[in-house]
């Protein structure tokens, strides 16, 4: 049943122009001549295009987003927002950042504030994360997003899940979640970073 459709499709289309391609060169036999000059113009026009695209490709990787200003020299505004601040001496993580995501880590292992997320979107930042540990333990782990759109905070609580392997009623084995992410409240929060 489909074939029969795609060959009336098919011929519905092909047959038009095949036709107005028969008039066309009945018409004008010159213009369908290959010459070396018309190709070598069509092929500088493909190289041109191809170059645009290009050179877009590369400004489009440098320059969005616009403002990406959101480094140490952003502390100031943190302060204000009380957004935790950007230490002069955390890495930035170039393996796990890309465009539109910027990854800071803590070098001090023994600190409970490890790493900090800034996600972008084409103009400006959208959210900052912070992420706190429980120790040098990473079982345990609590973040706040702040929304850089809606002035809010959110926080989160990450946590090994209890069972890993479970049997369902017929017998079959299933894995569950390695972890259990919840949202807390700030209370919470704050009690966990302390």
């Amino acid at each position: 049943m489909f074939y029969p459709i795609m060959i009336i499709i098919g011929l519905l289309i092909f047959v038009p122009i095949a036709t107005a391609y028969y008039y066309d060169y009945k018409s004008n036999p010159k213009e369908f001549r290959f010459s070396p000059k018309k190709v070598a113009s069509k092929i500088f026009q493909f190289a041109t295009i191809m170059l645009v695209v290009f050179l877009l490709g590369i400004l489009w990787e440098y320059a969005v987003p616009l403002n990406q200003k959101h480094g140490v020299e952003f502390n100031a505004e943190r302060k204000a927002k009380n957004i935790p601040p950007l230490d002069k001496d955390w890495n930035f993580e170039k393996q796990t950042s890309s465009q539109f995501t910027k990854v800071y880590l803590n070098p001090k292992a023994e600190e409970k504030h490890f790493k900090k997320v800034i996600e972008y979107n084409y103009s400006d930042s959208i959210s900052e994360t912070d992420y706190y540990k429980d120790g040098s333990d990473l079982d345990n782990v609590v973040w706040s997003t702040y929304d850089f759109q809606n002035n809010t905070f959110k926080y989160f609580s990450e946590k090994p899940a209890e069972q890993i392997v479970s049997v369902n009623k017929a017998g079959k084995f299933y894995y569950n979640e390695v972890t259990k992410t919840t949202q807390i409240s700030k209370t919470d929060f704050h009690a966990f970073i302390k």
